[in-house]
Order: C-alpha cells, then sequence, then structure tokens
C-alpha cells in the first residue's frame, strides 16, 4: 500500500470510496462538487492537503488536513477520513492518519465524527480527546402541521418590533458585503468548548473568497438579514446552502446569529422562519433541512426544537495536543 496525494483527475475515485465508507450514516452523501472544492482549495483562509492510500493501482482510502492560514495558525483539522468497507481493520486509516500527522506542524489538531461506527476508538487509539459533543437535526417539512410556522412566526414578529428584514439569494450584494464582515465576526461567540479554537478573522476580501467556494461547489446560498429600523445597524441574520444538482430534497442550514445588542428580540427564530419561507418559495422540491450544533449552544437548540428539528446523528469534536 502506497499513500500519495490525490490527483484531480483521482478526485472521482475518492469520492466514490468516501461514500461508500458512509452508506449506513443517517446522513446524506456530500456531493461531487462540494468534495472537489474540499479536496483543491478549501473554502477560505486556509490551505488542504489531501493524501490517498492505493492497493493494487486503486484508492482504498484517503483523508485530508486543513491548514487556517488566516486565524488559528495553531492548529490544523484532520477532515474527511474515510476507508472503503472492504479494507477496514487493515491498519489504512491509521497509515493515513499517522502520514498527515507527521508532515503537520500545528500544536493542535482537531477532528469531527459520528459517535456511531469505528471513529471513537479510532480517534481515542490517535490519543484524541472529546473536546465537544454535538449533534445533527433535521427538519422534515413533510411533517410539519400546516400552521406550525405560521404561528411561530406570529410570535416572533409580536416580539421584533424596530426591525426589518432583507432576504436575498445567491452572491450577496455588494453594497452589504461590510455588514455580512460583521456578522461573520459575530459568529464567533459560536460555542468551541475545547477545541482550542480562537476567533476568526472576516474581511470584505475573505467573506467574497468564502461565496465564491460555495459557488463552486454548485451551492446557492438564500439569505435572510435582520436590521434596526431606527439606527441602520445590522442585527442578525441566517442563510441556508442548497446544491443545485442534488435530487435527495435535502439542504443544509448554515450559519445564524443575532448581534449581542439585539439579543433578546426573538431575531434568531424571526430570520430563520423567514428564510425558510424564501426557500420553500425558490426552491420547493427541498424538504428536508439539516443543521448541527454544540450541545451547549442552548439559545440555537431552543430555537430548533421549537421549529421542528430532530435529532437524526450524534458527533463530537476531538482534539489532540501535541
Amino acid at each position: 500500500m502506497d499513500i500519495v496525494p490525490l490527483e484531480a483527475a483521482r478526485i472521482p475515485e475518492f469520492h466514490a470510496v468516501f461514500c461508500a465508507a458512509h452508506a449506513g450514516s443517517p446522513l446524506p452523501p456530500v456531493g461531487l462538487r462540494r468534495f472537489t472544492v474540499w479536496a483543491t482549495t478549501g473554502w477560505s483562509g486556509s490551505d488542504v492537503r489531501v493524501v490517498v492510500a492505493v492497493r493494487d493501482g486503486a484508492i482504498i482510502g484517503g483523508a485530508g488536513l486543513i491548514r487556517p492560514l488566516a486565524d488559528n495558525t495553531h492548529l490544523a483539522r484532520l477532515s474527511n477520513l474515510a476507508v472503503h468497507p472492504g479494507h477496514r481493520r487493515q491498519g489504512v486509516g491509521t497509515a493515513l492518519a499517522r502520514h498527515l500527522l507527521d508532515g503537520c506542524d500545528r500544536k493542535t489538531v482537531i477532528a469531527s465524527s459520528s459517535v456511531t461506527g469505528p471513529a471513537v476508538p479510532f480517534a481515542r487509539a490517535l490519543g484524541m480527546t472529546e473536546a465537544m459533543p454535538e449533534a445533527i437535526r433535521c427538519l422534515d417539512l413533510g411533517r410539519l402541521a400546516d400552521d406550525h410556522l405560521d404561528r411561530l412566526r406570529s410570535e416572533a414578529v409580536r416580539h421584533s418590533h424596530g426591525y426589518t428584514l432583507e432576504q436575498w439569494s445567491g452572491p450577496t450584494p455588494e453594497h452589504l458585503l461590510p455588514d455580512l464582515v460583521t456578522l461573520a465576526e459575530s459568529m464567533n461567540d459560536a460555542p468551541v468548548g475545547d477545541t482550542g479554537m480562537e476567533d476568526m478573522v472576516w474581511d470584505v476580501d475573505r467573506v467574497r473568497q468564502y461565496e465564491e467556494a460555495y459557488a463552486r461547489s454548485g451551492e446557492r446560498a438564500y439569505v435572510t438579514l435582520a436590521r434596526h429600523a431606527a439606527t441602520g445597524q445590522v442585527a442578525g441574520f441566517t442563510r441556508i446552502f442548497a446544491e443545485d444538482d442534488r435530487d435527495d430534497g435535502y439542504a443544509d442550514q448554515e450559519d445564524t446569529t443575532v448581534l449581542r445588542e439585539h439579543r433578546g428580540h426573538r431575531l434568531g427564530l424571526l430570520v430563520k422562519l423567514a428564510n425558510l419561507e424564501l426557500l420553500r418559495a425558490e426552491r420547493p422540491e427541498i424538504t428536508k433541512i439539516l443543521t448541527g450544533n454544540a450541545d451547549s449552544n442552548r439559545p440555537m437548540l431552543a430555537i430548533n426544537e421549537m421549529m421542528g428539528f430532530e435529532i437524526v446523528d450524534r458527533w463530537v469534536e476531538w482534539r489532540l495536543q501535541r
């Protein structure tokens, strides 16, 4: 078995192995275009090194190491480690991880995995410790009562007088990019547990790079922003990403934040409900929304549970201190 850098022409082959390795997961597979962005350029402010294990000319596993460059330069993330089911328990995953870790110059290495399957004993065997429990939840739109979201929206509107909403899909309009910088920085309030992660640093160029990467991955953003009417200050936002070419009805609920000085007005609930309406109007074929949250993020969990999100898998963030 050889461990070699992943060549661009063989990304579809590794993607097929990755999907086979996760065939029993309750989560849908990652699309090829998104997988390609991860394996080549990453999302923004980092570099990516991906290696694969090759036996008899065929890829049987692979993994990536993401090194932040704009911030968090003390850590790296071990990402998307996968071994084909037919080649497990032969040391392939350990060899891939050790290969990347031996060449890593960062003191802290983090990773994430489901708590089911072989990932937990594997991470512990590498010397990793649990840094933050989290869960993946799904909102099944087909199972919601017709008036459930309407009732929640009426309640949110009643508590959010003095705020207006702005919505769009696709790239952020140029004049709103400074607001997106403020909102991205507000995401630093999200729990990080014991991962050792520090605040991410954002500017307009990085927001553009982030959105361009998602566009290359074939995903379109659906965004709702709340603004304080009296001052014009941005107050919060949320966004959902949906892949253009997937046909399984899934989309991903990503960032949601409300700036500290505007909390207590049900804005988190307001923007998420309004954004869901935007998504349903533009993409009626989407019926399931996935989201992930740390167990300690009680305010966001309360909103998600109120909306009807239900746990489909439990995950954990791991940390290796070297």
